[in-house]
C-alpha cells in the first residue's frame, strides 16, 4: 500500500469541520490502497474537543503525537491568551498562533519520512503552520506533497492581518506553498480557480469538496412531532459570521410557535448528536458573512444535505454554498444583510410547515460522501509519481555527460542537488558551487601549495553542503578533484567515476595528488569507469575489483545519426570543401597541435578544419593560434562557439572526417558520438580503442604526425556512399552497447544497490 504522512495540528479528540475533513479521509483511504501515518500534537490549545471522533480512526492508522512549547500553555488567564490572540501572534507571527508546532514538526516529520521510507505528505488548511511545514519538509526530503485548503489564506476575512506590509508576507508565503506542492486540493471551484492562478499551473489544482459521511446517516431517524416548527443552526460562528439580523428578523416576526436552536459553541454536543439533531430539524440555518468570497463553501452544509431537511442558507448570491443549494433547489438563499427578505422566507417556510409542505426534492448524495471524496483523494496520492533516492552530483565542471546524466535522473524523479567547482548549473536541479578559481600552471613549484589550500577550502564547504542537504549519496565526476572532494567528505555511500586521463594519467600527477586518487578509488564505496583499459588501470592502482562498473555515459541515437546537414553547411558557408571535424577540447592532452601539423601536410589542399572552442587552457590556445599563423593555417580553421548536441550531430553529419587523436582516454563521449552517426574516424591508438575496433576506422600512433596526415588522406578518399555499411556497423555497435538509456540504467541500478 502506498504510505502517506499527514501532518495535522488539528486532529481527534479535537472537533471542528477541519478536523472532520482530515478523520474521514483517513477513516476511508485503506479501502482504496492507501496507508495513513499521522503527526499532530500531544497537548494542544483548542476550544473544540470531540472525544468520539477518535473512534473514526482505523486501529492500524500509527498515529505520532509531539510536545511543542505553546505559549498559550505557560498562562492560563484570560488577559494572557488575549494578548497572544490579539497582540502577539498577528504582529509576530507570520503563519498562525501554531507557529511554535513547526519546527518540532519539521524535524519529527524527517524521521518519519525515513523510517517509514514515505514518499507523499498531506496538509491542509488552516493553520498555515501546517502548510509551512510540509513545504520545508518537502524541501529537505524532496517527498511528493497534497496542499488542501479549505479557505483562501491572504485574502480571507478571518485572519487578523495588522498591516498591509503583513498581508504582502502573507501573499509572498501563500504563492511559495501553491508553487512548491505537486498537487493543490481544495474545497469549492472557485477556490480552485484561485489557486490555479497563484501557481501558475491549473493542472495540479484539484476540487475536492468537503462531504458527508453516509454512515454517520445510517440509522433511520424519524422527523419528531412538535407542536413548534424548529429552526437549527449546526456549528460555531467565526470572524464576521453572525446571526444578529436572523435574530432580529424572528424576534420582529413574533410567530409563537417558531423555535431557533442553536448547537455548537457555547452549546457543544458531540458530533453523533449533531448529525441526529439535523436530521430531526424542521428548517436547518446556514450563515455566512456578507463579506465572504466566491470560494467559501462551509463544511456543514454537506451534513445538512445528508439531513435531507429543507435549507435557510444567509449567504451572498455569488458564493459557493449560495450556488450548491440553488441547483440541487434544497432550500432558500438570502443575502445576510436582509432583513426584509429573511422575514419573508421564514414566513413562507413557517406557513410550509404549518401545512406538512416543507420538503425538499430527493437528489444524488454520491458526489458527496465521504468514502467517495476519499476515493478521489487515493486517486491523487496514486497519481504521484515515485520518488528516489535523493542524489547529489559533485563535478569539475559541466561536461555534456554529466548534463545528460542529470536530465535523466531528473526524468526519473530523482532529487537532485549538483555541485561543480566553476558555478556550473543545471535546469530543475538545486545547484551549489564550490567557487574554485583556476590554479596557477599545473606544473609550478607552487602548485603543491596551492592545490592543497584549494582542495582544503572546497572540501570544508562542500562538508556544508552535505550537511545542509542530507544526501542519500553522492555521484563524483572526474577523480582528480571532485572524487577526491567526495570521498575525503567522510560521506557514504559515495560513487566516483573515472572520465579517462584523471587515472589514465595518474602518473603525470604530483606525488600527493597520486596518493589522494590511489586512496579515493581504493575506498570509495563503487568506482565507474568507461573501458575496460580504466578498470585495468584502477587495478594497478589498488582497486577491489568487486567495487568496479563498466558504464558508459551513453549516446542518443535520436540525436546522433546519420542526416542531411545541408542547414549547417549552408551556414558555415561551405562549398565543396572536405570538411576535417576536431571534436575535442583545446587543451595539450588532445594533440591538437599534432593534428594541425598533420592537416598542413595533406596534399589535398581543398579542406576546412572546425574546432571547437570550449574548456580550453588558455596557454595552450594561445600555442594553437601562433602555430596557425607558422603554418598559414588562418584561412583554413573554423573555431566554433556554444555547440549544443544537435549542432554537434550536425558537424558529425557534416564531416567528411572526424579526428581525436588524444594522448589518453576512457570512451571518449565524442568518438562514440561519431561512430553513431555513421561518421568516418581518424583515432589515436589509446587503449580503449582496441575494444571497439573491427576494423571501421583508422588508428594511427599517439603523437605520430606523418601517420595521421596518411590516415586522413586515406579517409578523404573514400566517399561517404563506399563508407556506408562500414558506418552502418559503427552505429549497431553503439546501439547494443552504449545506448544512453540503457547505460544510466546501469548507474540507477548502482544507485538502488547502495540505498537499499
Amino acid at each position: 500500500m502506498k504510505k502517506v504522512l499527514f501532518i495535522s495540528y488539528g486532529f481527534p479528540p479535537m472537533g471542528g469541520g477541519g478536523v472532520f475533513r482530515i478523520t474521514k479521509f483517513i477513516k476511508y483511504l485503506a479501502e482504496f490502497g492507501v496507508e495513513a501515518r499521522v503527526l499532530t500534537v500531544k497537548n494542544h490549545f483548542y476550544p473544540y474537543q470531540d472525544e468520539t471522533l477518535l473512534q473514526e480512526i482505523p486501529n492500524k492508522v500509527q498515529v505520532t503525537r509531539i510536545n511543542y512549547n505553546d505559549p498559550a500553555c505557560w498562562i492560563k488567564a484570560r488577559w494572557w491568551q488575549s494578548f497572544l490572540f490579539y497582540g502577539y501572534y498577528p504582529w509576530f507571527s507570520i503563519s498562525d498562533q501554531r507557529v511554535s508546532w513547526i519546527k518540532p514538526a519539521i524535524a519529527a516529520a524527517i524521521q518519519i519520512i525515513k523510517k517509514e521510507k514515505i514518499d507523499t505528505i498531506f496538509t491542509s488548511f488552516a493553520p498555515a503552520s501546517d502548510h509551512l511545514i510540509a513545504m520545508e519538509v518537502k524541501r529537505q526530503t524532496g517527498v511528493n506533497w497534497v496542499a488542501d485548503f479549505r479557505d483562501e489564506w491572504a485574502s480571507t476575512n478571518y485572519l487578523t492581518i495588522p498591516t498591509p506590509l503583513h498581508r504582502d508576507l502573507i501573499k509572498d508565503l501563500e504563492e511559495q506553498v501553491a508553487k512548491t506542492a505537486d498537487k493543490i486540493i481544495t474545497v469549492s471551484p472557485p477556490l480552485t480557480a484561485y489557486f490555479a492562478k497563484i501557481s501558475g499551473n491549473r493542472q495540479k489544482c484539484v476540487t475536492i469538496t468537503n462531504g458527508f459521511d453516509s454512515e454517520d446517516f445510517s440509522a433511520k431517524i424519524d422527523l419528531l412531532k412538535r407542536d413548534y416548527c424548529q429552526i437549527l443552526y449546526a456549528g460555531t460562528f467565526y470572524g464576521e459570521r453572525s446571526a444578529d439580523t436572523f435574530n432580529e428578523a424572528v424576534s420582529e416576526l413574533n410567530l409563537p410557535d417558531l423555535k431557533v436552536e442553536f448547537i455548537g459553541g457555547k452549546n457543544q454536543v458531540e458530533h453523533s448528536e449533531s448529525v441526529k439533531l439535523q436530521q430531526q430539524a424542521d428548517i436547518l440555518l446556514l450563515v455566512l458573512s456578507p463579506n465572504d468570497r466566491p470560494a467559501v463553501f462551509t463544511g456543514k452544509i454537506f451534513e445538512y444535505l445528508a439531513a435531507r431537511r429543507p435549507i435557510l442558507c444567509l449567504a451572498p448570491k455569488n458564493t459557493a454554498a449560495a450556488h450548491l443549494i440553488n441547483e440541487l433547489g434544497i432550500g432558500v438563499v438570502v443575502e445576510p444583510t436582509d432583513k426584509e427578505g429573511i422575514k419573508r422566507v421564514i414566513k413562507r417556510m413557517y406557513e410550509a410547515w404549518k401545512i406538512g409542505a416543507l420538503v425538499i426534492p430527493r437528489i444524488d448524495l454520491k458526489p458527496y460522501d465521504r468514502r467517495y471524496l476519499t476515493e478521489r483523494l487515493a486517486g491523487i496520492f496514486k497519481s504521484l509519481p515515485e520518488i528516489k533516492a535523493k542524489l547529489m552530483l559533485v563535478a569539475n565542471t559541466l561536461q555534456p555527460q554529466v548534463r545528460n546524466l542529470a536530465d535523466y535522473l531528473i526524468k526519473q524523479n530523482y532529487q537532485l542537488y549538483f555541485v561543480s567547482l566553476d558555478g556550473s548549473k543545471i535546469n530543475n536541479a538545486q545547484n551549489y558551487s564550490l567557487d574554485q578559481k583556476k590554479l596557477v600552471n599545473y606544473f609550478t613549484p607552487w602548485y603543491l601549495i596551492a592545490g592543497f589550500w584549494q582542495k582544503y577550502r572546497a572540501l570544508k564547504k562542500l562538508r556544508k553542503i552535505i550537511t545542509e542537504v542530507k544526501p542519500d549519496l553522492i555521484h563524483s565526476h572526474v577523480i582528480n578533484f571532485a572524487g577526491i572532494l567526495a570521498y575525503y567528505s567522510g560521506f557514504s555511500p559515495t560513487i566516483v567515476t573515472a572520465h579517462g586521463s584523471d587515472l589514465m594519467q595518474i602518473e603525470k600527477q604530483p606525488s600527493f595528488e597520486q596518493f589522494l586518487i590511489r586512496k579515493t578509488i581504493q575506498n570509495a564505496d563503487i568506482v565507474t569507469g568507461n573501458s575496460m583499459a580504466l578498470h585495468k588501470k584502477a587495478l594497478q592502482l589498488g582497486i577491489n575489483s568487486k567495487k568496479w562498473r563498466e558504464v558508459y555515459f551513453g549516446i542518443d541515437l535520436d540525436i546522433f545519426k546519420p542526416k542531411d546537414s545541408f542547414s549547417l553547411k549552408k551556414e558555415l558557408k561551405f562549398t565543396d570543401e572536405k570538411i576535417i571535424f576536431s571534436p575535442r577540447s583545446l587543451k595539450p592532452i588532445y594533440n591538437i597541435d599534432v593534428l594541425l601539423k598533420a592537416v598542413a601536410g595533406l596534399g589535398n589542399k581543398n579542406w576546412k578544419l572546425v574546432m571547437i572552442k570550449r574548456n580550453q587552457d588558455e596557454k595552450y590556445f594561445q600555442y594553437l593560434k601562433q602555430l596557425i599563423t607558422e603554418l598559414n593555417l588562418e584561412d583554413r580553421i573554423i573555431f566554433l562557439l556554444n555547440v549544443d548536441a544537435q549542432k554537434m550531430a550536425n558537424l558529425y553529419n557534416l564531416s567528411d572526417v572526424v579526428v581525436s587523436i588524444a594522448q589518453s582516454d576512457g570512451a571518449a563521449s565524442t568518438f562514440l558520438e561519431a561512430m553513431a552517426s555513421e561518421a568516418k574516424i581518424v583515432v589515436s591508438d589509446v587503449e580503449f580503442v582496441k575494444e571497439w575496433s573491427d576494423g571501421n576506422f583508422w588508428v594511427v600512433p599517439i603523437g605520430d604526425e606523418q601517420k595521421t596526415t596518411e590516415a586522413i588522406e586515406e579517409a578523404l578518399k573514400i566517399s561517404k556512399t563506399d563508407f556506408r555499411l562500414s558506418g552502418q556497423k559503427n552505429r549497431q555497435i553503439i546501439a547494443d552497447r552504449a545506448e544512453i538509456n540503457s547505460s544510466f540504467k546501469k548507474f540507477e541500478e548502482i544507485y538502488e544497490e547502495l540505498t537499499k
